[in-house]
């Protein structure tokens, strides 16, 4: 007798090893999700910024402040700054502030228009997006944030907070290379020696 595989036909059914299931419930069939390193994240959000600043997508603006709550003054703010697609609004993160509320109130009924908050921008949002609002102090404090750091203090320290001890001693001109017993004094070098 042989394998009966000629009879069964299909490999994928539920009896066989490595088959389908067979009595499943419906689910999400692709499930496109990856994480990545932190330093990777930054330097993704960072190069998608450059991207957009080059290409002259990038709106910055002193002040996003509204009296009060008007769809009308924001659509007029986007003809004045000549953006005729797809925008993403990166508003402050406090929501107490009535003029942050205000923008957002004003913004979210705008067809094509993405509101999210400043210091969460990410490169997905930054690049699904044809231009940028964004406030000047907005921007400052997000380059200055986290996300501007890629060394390996950022790492140790990713609010770029703390003593500083260890850039302290990095800064130590005194010192040399460490040998076995621990930091030892550097020589002075002079002209005439080699």
């Amino acid at each position: 007798k042989g394998t009966g595989n000629a009879r069964h036909g299909d490999k994928k059914v539920s009896q066989f090893r490595k088959g389908g299931h067979a009595k499943q419930k419906t689910r999400l069939r692709e499930h496109y999700h990856k994480d990545m390193p932190k330093k990777m994240r930054r330097k993704a959000n960072r190069n998608a910024l450059l991207a957009k600043l080059i290409d002259n997508e990038v709106r910055v603006i002193d002040k996003l402040a509204f009296d009060r709550p008007q769809t009308r003054a924001f659509v007029d703010l986007l003809k004045a700054l000549k953006i005729d697609r797809t925008v993403l609004v990166a508003l402050a993160g406090d929501d107490s502030v009535e003029s942050t509320r205000n923008a957002k109130l004003s913004a979210r009924n705008v067809d094509d228009v993405t509101i999210c908050k400043s210091d969460q921008l990410t490169c997905y949002e930054m690049l699904n997006h044809r231009f940028m609002v964004i406030e000047k102090a907005d921007l400052e404090a997000w380059l200055a944030g986290p996300s501007s750091q890629t060394d390996k203090d950022a790492k140790l320290n990713p609010q770029g907070k703390g003593n500083g001890q260890k850039a302290a001693r990095k800064a130590r001109p005194d010192r040399g290379p460490s040998v076995k017993g621990g930091w030892r004094e550097a020589s002075p070098v002079t002209e005439g020696t080699a």
